[in-house]
């Protein structure tokens, strides 16, 4: 069951099991809470050295745990560097990463940007200089907001618009790594995935972003699908009706989401945990899944994609990936530019 639907049932009290539940998280999460206000506290006094770079950093993060679209995010910045003859270098902790091999965040990040400069380190300050090292002359740091000895010239706080404060609760009751009022620490808020709840809902939002930290701007943006491809990354036929979904993301709901607003139909779908190494048992499990139902194509993001190297997925054919980008309406584009233009000039 996923992790999400297990908190909600905890929050709600469904179950006699929930109120013994509820009660240890919630005595976890106020120890949790004291420990986050005591580290950003020592960042505060000084009593905890921040490192400034010579080139501006950029540093693209949450305040929730799963995910909120930061790396398609980071790409899209990205390319508006290069666009502008900057040399980007992309620094990612490698979260769950085998030894010696990519995560998934830097995998799409090189497969999606050819060539750019990718330095993953659990260590943000050396990853960076290893960036700096060969030839970055800007830095852009993915899932940065709470690592904060890097020092940073922008700070974007992402904000999933379909679970945007993660039950307002701190972990581990719910999904906050921070209290909601960090985000009067960002310079820009960007709030993804924004076409998938209501006009109401979003407006809500935004008020609630302007309640917490009236002196941050906020934007919106959506993944917009770019077609489906193959896993080699060759682009494919797009008509399919009705799908088998399986990924190990952050948010699994909002994936859904955005294959139904292809106009297709879900038949199933298998969530594994956020950055989940998949395994042969696991391919056989969801081939089994979907021989069950009926269905014209097996569907994946593109993260989960590059975790399915070396695999045997021909039990899955037909297996295609959903290709996503950041796609943001012109004042709001405006907005990210200008911040962009400010730290470049700064």
């Amino acid at each position: 069951m996923p992790l999400s639907i297990i908190q909600s049932d905890i929050l709600a009290g469904r179950g006699l099991w929930t109120k013994p539940a509820r009660w240890t998280l919630a005595s976890l999460a106020v120890a949790y809470e004291w420990a986050v206000a005591r580290r950003n506290g020592q960042f505060a006094s000084g009593a905890r050295e921040v490192i400034r770079l010579p080139v501006p950093v950029v540093s693209v993060g949450n305040i929730t745990t799963g995910g909120t679209g930061k790396t398609p995010l980071v790409i899209d910045l990205a390319k508006r560097l290069q666009h502008r003859s900057r040399t980007p270098g992309i620094v990612t902790r490698g979260y769950k990463s085998r030894p010696g091999a990519p995560g998934d965040e830097a995998a799409l990040i090189s497969e999606q940007l050819p060539g750019v400069i990718c330095a993953q380190n659990p260590d943000r300050v050396a990853g960076a200089r290893t960036a700096m090292d060969g030839g970055a002359d800007v830095i852009l740091m993915d899932d940065g907001f709470q690592h904060r000895r890097l020092g940073r010239d922008l700070d974007v706080v992402v904000l999933d618009a379909t679970n945007p404060f993660g039950f307002d609760r701190l972990l581990p009751l719910g999904r906050l790594r921070e209290p909601i009022s960090a985000m009067t620490r960002a310079d820009l808020v960007v709030v993804s995935r924004a076409d998938l709840v209501t006009d109401a809902d979003r407006a809500r939002l935004l008020d609630r972003i302007r309640e917490v930290a009236p002196r941050v701007p906020s934007v919106t943006c959506r993944h917009r699908v770019v077609g489906l491809s193959h896993l080699d990354g060759t682009a494919c036929d797009a008509s399919y009706e009705t799908a088998v979904l399986f990924s190990a993301i952050g948010n699994p709901d909002a994936f859904a989401l955005t294959v139904e607003g292809m106009a297709m139909s879900v038949a199933a779908r298998r969530d594994w945990p956020d950055h989940h190494p998949f395994t042969p048992s696991d391919i056989a499990s969801l081939a089994l899944t979907a021989g069950s139902v009926k269905h014209d194509v097996v569907l994946t993001t593109g993260k989960d994609a590059m975790r399915l190297a070396g695999l045997d997925v021909r039990e899955l054919a037909p297996l295609r990936v959903v290709n996503v980008e950041i796609a943001f309406d012109p004042d709001d584009e405006a907005m990210v530019e200008s911040c962009l233009d400010r730290v470049l000039t700064g």
